[in-house]
C-alpha cells in the first residue's frame, strides 16, 4: 500500500476547508446566521452553492437607511403586538433593551451598563427567555421576508435545506449559552448551531483569504 502524500502548508489549508461539520449534506442549503447583540443585532445569510458570497439583511422596519444592524430593543403594545428596532427610535423610557444581559445576571457587565438586575427583571412582562424569543422571532421573520424578496420566484427557496447559526460572546457562561439556545429554538430558529464570535470571525477571515495566498506556517520548536 502506498504511503499517503506528506502534509504541506497548502494541503492543510485545503483540508480545513474540505471539512464537513454535521455530516454529508443531502441538498443545497441556505445558511442563516443570527448575531443577537446587547445593543444591536444582525442577520447574514449565504447559499452552500456559492458560500463565498455572504449577504446581510440591511433593511429594517422603521429605518430610513440601509444598515446591517438593528437595535436590540422592543416594546409590547396594549394589544400584545410587538414593535422593535428602529420603530422605537423616538421612544424613551418603556422599551426593553439589553435583554441578553439578563440570561445570566451573575456574569460581569461592562462598567457603563446598569447593574440593577432585579429592577430590570421586574419590568419584564414575561420570563427573560420568552422576551428574548419574541425579539428573535420578529427579526428572523422579517429577515426571511427580505431574503424571499430578493428572488423572482421565492418558491425556489423551499428547495433549500435551512441551516441556522447563532453567535455568542466568547465569555458567555454555560447558563447564558443555554438560555440563548432556548430563546432561539422557541423563536423557530431550529435546528441551530452555536459558535463564539471570535471563532466566527476567524472562520470568515480564513475563508476570505483562502484564495489570497494564505499559508499555514509550520511550528518550529527550539
Amino acid at each position: 500500500m502506498a504511503n499517503p502524500p506528506p502534509y504541506t502548508p497548502d494541503s492543510v489549508v485545503d483540508d480545513f476547508f474540505d471539512l464537513n461539520i454535521g455530516g454529508e449534506p443531502t441538498a443545497d442549503r441556505l445558511i442563516i446566521a443570527l448575531d443577537f447583540g446587547t445593543t444591536y443585532s444582525g442577520i447574514a445569510y449565504a447559499f452552500s452553492t456559492d458560500p463565498e458570497k455572504v449577504f446581510t439583511v440591511d433593511s429594517w422596519p422603521g429605518g430610513d437607511r440601509i444598515v446591517p444592524k438593528v437595535p436590540t430593543a422592543q416594546l409590547y403594545d396594549s394589544d400584545g403586538s410587538l414593535r422593535f428596532g428602529y420603530e422605537l427610535d423616538r421612544l424613551e423610557g418603556d422599551k426593553i433593551e439589553r435583554i441578553k444581559l439578563l440570561f445570566d445576571p451573575e456574569q460581569p457587565r461592562p462598567f457603563f451598563i446598569p447593574v440593577d438586575v432585579e429592577g430590570e427583571m421586574a419590568k419584564l412582562p414575561k420570563a427573560v427567555v420568552e422576551v428574548a424569543s419574541d425579539y428573535m422571532r420578529a427579526i428572523f421573520q422579517h429577515a426571511i421576508k427580505e431574503i424571499e424578496g430578493n428572488y423572482v420566484d421565492p418558491e425556489l427557496l423551499h428547495n433549500y435545506e435551512k441551516q441556522y447559526v447563532l453567535t455568542v460572546p466568547a465569555v458567555w457562561s454555560d447558563k447564558a449559552k443555554d438560555m440563548t439556545l432556548r430563546a432561539a429554538r422557541n423563536a423557530g430558529i431550529s435546528p441551530v448551531e452555536m459558535i463564539t464570535e471570535p471563532e466566527a470571525a476567524a472562520l470568515f477571515t480564513l475563508q476570505s483569504m483562502k484564495n489570497k495566498g494564505l499559508k499555514v506556517c509550520p511550528l518550529i520548536l527550539d
